[in-house]
């Protein structure tokens, strides 16, 4: 027996079984010999080379197994593909990550393994089988083809990668584990667990064009679908599809050894499920398959949603002072009933969890609280940060699960026949001629590049985020006659670590206390996986900043630590004065900042993280901590003012300067920082600008 065939046998293949075979096969051999060829034994002959070569052609095909029932190798060790004694065939496939098994080896480094079962065909014979294939091959191609119909239910089956169905509709192959793309049918066929996403196909032009999907682009689309219904809406988002409420189908996540899509979770996706922060389900880098990679100086969520469906999502209303310098009718007055809309559609709360607990306080924040009272700080939670208190964080979940502007306007919208949803397209650039545009050009998944076209008197909306917009609009030629990418500003960051003896730790609770947390999250929607990623803020003034004695420099927020007696302090600063930097392309598509001004780039900028970084030394000493290590200046990545408001965008049509049907739709917008989380501010902004294009496409 070679060595393919001896790989081939299950580990309990019966031993004496192979050398029967074996011993079979030379006998034939040997009997084979010994025959002479007259033809009155001719007949004879060949049914004994039949009769002897049979059982070793059939050992060779699929080799038996003892099997006695489905049950007994359920999350045991397989072999690859086998025949059992039940007259079933067995192949594994690890229950994890959902690979199958080459050979016995492979399989029995597995701790945990699913062995699937399926009934055998019966056996045709070869003129038979001949006759088939030459029929029916054909036929067979030209349905995997164009028979899309069937494959709206095939989930954990294989399917094309991205083509167009027999219904119009488009639909694109993604594994359902490693999130990856088919590049083509052939490699979508070796996939055992992927996922079909069907939907409206790339049309060739539309009367809107919304350039990213992200927390803004999100709100403007859908409110633009239903505002204007007979205008063709197209949202293109470079990134793929995110939480489960607009067909999300993403891994649920994996935490020591434990795959939340096994404990019951259901189709909610790492998207979905706040407690990211225990988990590690999420990548804030540059490398992160959900980011802009080196287009970007640093790193932008590449995803639909945007940032807000995986970052901490903390929802804050600034200061009303914060809009005094907006030009008219983008003051605070003028988007207040926009925050008011967006209280309305969102259930923002400071106890996430639906028993109305609030979780891990012993983790850290209950240590920074008992010092900051000592220094004269009061309990205060709400979305209007002020200075001198502590608090929960106030975040948008509902019964348990992450809110964002995709999972809460998105899906009305996609049922709508006037809007179309294109994820993993990207937009690389915008097509113009002397600034009027005429479309865009896209890249799908599979690498195939095309234009959509813009229908007379349509709009394109750059809605791609403070770093992506002037990225494409300068990529296109359209600078906005040299305001775009000017005066760009984020949230700096400082981060100590500090260590402390004593007091109560709450790190074995967070790393020990998964398994309970899912099944607290599973059976109730509470517990800690309900919660975002800070467990407490608080707020300083510096009194030399300008501004009222309430309004807030800088803020403090703490994670859950899993490591004891230690504490991670990141500070934030809330309002830089002078802090900011201009953009520049950097190659064809790429884009970096100018000069290195962008954090803590005066005194006054850096006296008000000074005082706040100070007042937390002092308070955590005094209870026994000491300071560890310091990191930082870190991007907060609340990017905002590349295409400002009044000196890049009008504000009454919001067209970009020098074009006349390019609008401006996201945190580019925003002259200056924003006093507190973006998001908040941002969602609601989301809904004035799509006031404003109706209105201007309307008139």
């Amino acid at each position: 027996m070679d060595l393919e065939q001896r790989s081939l046998l299950p580990p309990d293949a019966d031993p004496q079984a192979q050398q029967s075979g074996q011993k079979t096969t030379w006998a034939c051999l040997q009997s084979r010999r010994s025959l002479g060829f007259a033809s009155l034994l001719a007949s004879a002959a060949l049914l004994l080379v039949a009769a002897c070569l049979w059982p070793s052609l059939q050992s060779r095909e699929v080799p038996v197994a003892r099997v006695d029932s489905v049950t007994s190798l359920r999350a045991s060790t397989c072999p690859g593909t086998f025949k059992g004694a039940d007259g079933m065939t067995y192949t594994c496939q690890h229950a994890i990550d959902h690979h199958w098994a080459p050979d016995c080896a492979t399989v029995s480094t597995w701790d945990r393994a699913t062995c699937s079962v399926s009934v055998p065909r019966r056996r045709r014979s070869s003129a038979r089988s001949r006759r088939r294939r030459s029929t029916k091959a054909p036929r067979r191609r030209r349905r995997r083809k164009s028979s899309a119909r069937r494959r709206r239910s095939a989930s954990k089956t294989a399917c094309a990668g991205t083509f167009a169905g027999d219904d119009g509709r488009v639909y694109s192959c993604q594994h359902a584990v490693d999130n990856k793309w088919a590049p083509d049918c052939e490699t979508v066929s070796t996939w055992k667990d992927a996922t079909c996403y069907h939907g409206k196909a790339l049309p060739k032009s539309a009367d809107i064009i919304i350039v990213g999907g992200g927390l803004v682009g999100s709100v403007v689309a859908s409110q633009l679908a239903k505002k204007l219904p007979n205008k063709q809406i197209l949202l293109l988002e470079a990134g793929r599809i995110s939480q489960e409420a607009v067909g999300g189908h993403q891994k649920h996540g994996n935490y020591n050894g434990i795959h939340w899509g096994e404990k019951g979770v259901g189709q909610l996706t790492q998207y979905d499920i706040p407690g990211n922060y225990i988990t590690g389900m999420h990548c804030y880098d540059r490398t992160c398959s959900d980011s802009w990679g080196k287009k970007t100086p640093y790193y932008q969520c590449k995803v639909l949603g945007g940032c807000g469906v995986v970052n901490g999502a903390l929802m804050q209303i600034p200061h009303a002072d914060n809009f005094a310098n907006h030009p008219p009718g983008w003051k605070f007055h003028d988007l207040k009933p926009y925050y008011d809309r967006i209280q309305a559609d969102f259930t923002i709360t400071g106890t996430p969890s639906t028993d109305g607990k609030h979780y891990l306080d012993n983790s850290g924040a209950n240590f920074v609280r008992r010092a900051l009272q000592q220094k004269g700080f009061w309990d205060h939670t709400g979305v209007h940060p002020k200075a001198n208190t502590f608090g929960l964080p106030t975040v948008s979940a509902a019964n348990g699960v992450r809110q964002s502007t995709a999972s809460v306007y998105l899906p009305d919208a996609i049922k709508l026949e006037n809007f179309n949803l294109q994820t993993t397209t990207e937009v690389l650039q915008v097509q113009h001629t002397s600034g009027k545009a005429t479309g865009v050009k896209v890249r799908d998944v599979m690498g195939k590049e095309s234009v959509v076209e813009l229908k007379s008197g349509g709009i394109v909306v750059m809605s791609a985020g403070a770093l992506n917009t002037p990225r494409l609009l300068l990529a296109s030629g359209l600078d906005g006659w040299g305001t775009v990418g000017k005066g760009v500003s984020d949230h700096g960051i400082k981060m100590r670590m500090y260590k402390y003896n004593g007091f109560p730790d709450g790190a074995t609770e967070v790393v020990n206390g998964v398994d309970a947390y899912l099944k607290q999250y599973i059976n109730y929607r509470s517990g800690p996986l309900t919660q975002f990623g800070p467990t407490m803020t608080a707020f300083f003034k510096y009194p030399g900043s300008p501004g009222g004695h309430d309004q807030p420099d800088v803020e403090i927020f703490l994670n859950p630590m899993k490591e004891h007696h230690r504490l991670d302090i990141h500070f934030g600063l809330l309002r830089p004065t002078c802090s900011n930097a201009n953009l520049h392309l950097s190659g064809n598509e790429n884009i970096d900042f100018a000069h290195d001004a962008l954090y803590f780039g005066c005194d006054m900028d850096r006296r008000m993280m000074d005082y706040a970084v100070n007042i937390v030394h002092e308070a955590l000493t005094r209870q026994g901590a000491w300071l560890h290590e310091e990191h930082g200046p870190w991007s907060f990545n609340h990017w905002v003012g590349s295409c400002a408001l009044g000196s890049c965008a009008d504000p009454e049509s919001l067209r970009l300067k020098g074009t006349s049907n390019v609008a401006i739709g996201d945190a580019s917008l925003i002259p200056h920082q924003v006093w507190a989380h973006p998001a908040f501010t941002l969602a609601a902004v989301g809904h004035k600008v799509a006031d404003v294009l109706a209105e201007t496409m309307q008139s």
